[in-house]
């Protein structure tokens, strides 16, 4: 009888806060396709970081046993060594659901894309090379030469994606593929995917909160529950009831002042030749939700990142709140730093990992105060978005890629800003947790006005208007 690709038997993974994994188990034979689905903080990140021997810190493995690929990683509760670690990681590649995270900042595109292969130079650049197309990447010179950073969050998404794929693995594990990705790129993902695991007969796990890719990608679908696993159905079985979103409520403009006005703006990473975003103009108004969409690759994030004062503005004006705001975040006054509230793409790289929750949050709050803000408080912050009991204690690496989105919202909230910048926020959130943050996100634009950055038709569907980059 052939040896499953993956074992699991009563793996048991705990925090202070509680059980994580509570008795685990999972079998998945080799060259099988199975979807992990759950709701975000069930224990699936936490599942598949333990299939390749890494237990975040904070986290104690506790009892169990884990065999993939032949190879001991976890027996009778203990790790393997290092080296054996090592030696199973060359034949399994992992996408995380954090884009930024899986780059090296350093580090440039085009030797991202080939620094993990197995094949001789020659192979090593074609395979690169026909990732990169089928995800509608360039690959010349100019693109290849890029750090991670000048890249939109959904171009360094399809990177990731086909940086692990480009390796040929024997076992795949992707954590949200799709998240943050516009529809056509979803479909070009989704079918390189597949057409990899019919050419290398590979295994893979595909960890998801999204049905439709579950269905498409697997044939077997377990869900994770409070740290179990339920049993397997056929992936086509797998059904979530339709959630109408709440439509735009129509609210006539009329002469209503601008929160943001922005006018011929002018935007790109520095040092980049061709900005994306030229002469764009866009209005918010109070108590107002605008979307703004297009493919990856086509501003959305730029405008983010400039309108925050990440990126020094090209050309253009920016208003908000009434006051004008220099090309340069160095040149904006001290009223000015807490007018903006951004929620990027990846919350990760916005919190400091040394930091409790609650440390985070409360100095928010006292920086709102001191610059003569109106934020939401604290506790009422962390119920509305709906942290987990005893947050306060917990760090950033002790939350799920959701509830990380959710403490980044919450934060916003209690710094008295304006105006409040959303990039993709719903980009790795299961559907319930989503609908739970639209509905948060719908209370709270009653009092501050937001640009929303999305692919998502859900969430674009309560917002009140939609401005399309690159039509």
């Amino acid at each position: 009888m052939t040896e499953p690709a993956v074992q699991v038997d009563d793996l048991r993974i705990r925090s202070a806060a509680g059980t994580i994994l509570d008795g685990t188990a999972l079998a998945v034979d080799r060259g099988e396709r199975v979807g992990l689905v759950g709701e975000s903080g069930s224990g699936k990140s936490t599942l598949s970081l333990a299939l390749l021997g890494s237990v975040a810190p904070g986290l104690e493995l506790a009892a169990g046993n884990v065999t993939v690929l032949g190879v001991p990683v976890v027996a009778d509760g203990r790790l393997a060594s290092p080296g054996t670690l090592r030696g199973l990681r060359r034949r399994v590649a992992r996408l995380d659901q954090d884009p930024a995270g899986a780059l090296t900042p350093t580090c440039r595109i085009g030797y991202l894309m080939t620094e993990l292969s197995q094949e001789s130079s020659g192979d090593a650049q074609r395979l690169r090379d026909e990732a990169l197309e089928v995800f509608g990447l360039p690959t010349t010179r100019d693109f290849l030469n890029r750090f991670p950073a000048e890249l939109s969050g959904g171009q360094r998404r399809r990177v990731a994606l086909a940086r692990a794929l480009a390796r040929r693995p024997e076992l795949l594990v992707l954590d949200e593929p799709t998240a943050g990705l516009d529809p056509s790129a979803v479909d070009a993902a989704l079918g390189l995917v597949e057409r990899l695991m019919t050419e290398l007969d590979a295994t893979l796990l595909v960890i998801t909160h999204d049905p439709a890719v579950a269905a498409r990608l697997t044939s077997r679908v377990v869900e994770m529950r409070y740290g179990r696993l339920t049993n397997g159905v056929p992936a086509r079985e797998v059904v979530t009831a339709d959630r109408p979103g709440a439509s735009r409520d129509g609210r006539t403009r009329g002469d209503a002042e601008p929160v943001l006005c922005m006018r011929s703006l002018t935007a790109g990473a520095p040092g980049l030749a061709d900005p994306p975003v030229t002469g764009l103009d866009l209005d918010v108004l109070e108590g107002e939700a605008v979307a703004l969409t297009g493919p990856s690759g086509s501003g959305k994030s730029t405008v983010a990142r400039t309108l925050v004062g990440l990126w020094p503005r090209r050309d253009g004006e920016v208003t908000v709140a009434g006051m004008a705001l220099p090309a340069k975040l160095d040149d904006w006054p001290r009223s000015a730093r807490g007018t903006i509230g951004w929620v990027p793409q990846d919350p990760a790289t916005s919190v400091n990992p040394a930091w409790s929750l609650g440390r985070s949050l409360a100095r928010a709050r006292t920086r709102a105060v001191r610059l003569g803000g109106a934020g939401t408080g604290v506790k009422e912050a962390a119920e509305l978005v709906g942290l987990p009991p005893g947050w306060e204690t917990r760090r950033p690496r002790q939350l799920s890629g959701g509830q990380l989105q959710r403490f980044a919202i919450a934060r916003v909230l209690v710094s008295g800003a304006r105006l409040l910048v959303l990039d993709e926020v719903t980009s790795s959130l299961d559907a319930t947790t989503r609908d739970a943050i639209c509905e948060v996100l719908a209370e709270v634009r009653k009092r501050i006005p937001m640009l929303v950055i999305t692919h998502d038709p859900a969430v674009i569907a309560r917002c009140d208007r939609e401005i399309r980059l690159n039509d």
